[in-house]
């Protein structure tokens, strides 16, 4: 029996907002973990290539672990003076 997601509430503040992944949220994270350089240091090296991370962004979706997008961030410019 598959539980239902324990994180069921999106997050925001002023700074970022933190919303329950789905499935529409694959092309956002694909195009970020499409970067081989991403996976350098982590065991699964090649989850930069498409079915790799299809695999594992489908068993995320599909388990019972909270997870999430972040949807917006603030951006701000520090200003040395230059």
């Amino acid at each position: 029996m598959k539980r239902a997601h324990a994180f069921n509430v999106n997050l925001e503040t002023n700074a970022f907002s933190l919303e329950q992944t789905t499935s529409l949220d694959f092309d956002l994270l694909y195009e970020i973990a499409s970067n081989p350089v991403v996976w350098e240091q982590h065991p699964e090296k090649d989850r930069w290539k498409r079915p790799v991370f299809s695999a594992f962004f489908q068993g995320a979706i599909e388990s019972a672990w909270p997870i999430g997008t972040v949807t917006r961030m603030l951006m701000w410019r520090i200003d040395n003076g230059d």
